[in-house]
């Protein structure tokens, strides 16, 4: 996340995924941390999304596999 990055919401969707929206200060969605509650499950990446793991290594897997490791969901 990058200076002046303000929190959106709460996203509860899929069922047991937790997951936090943030936009740039000009109010344009840029990152979503996301993780598995319970059980790993995996999720469709929106057109326009790149994700990468906690150490900002790209993820190209799809669907990608969510557990309880953050991953982050980055606009392009």
């Amino acid at each position: 996340l990058t200076p002046g990055m303000q929190f959106v919401r709460r996203w509860n969707e899929p069922a047991g995924v937790v997951g936090f929206e943030f936009a740039d200060p000009s109010g344009h969605p840029g990152v979503v941390v996301l993780w598995a509650q319970d059980a790993p499950t995996s999720i469709r990446v929106p057109d326009g999304w790149q994700v990468y793991d906690l150490m900002g290594n790209p993820i190209d897997l799809r669907p990608v596999p969510v557990d309880e490791v953050p991953i982050y969901l980055v606009r392009k």
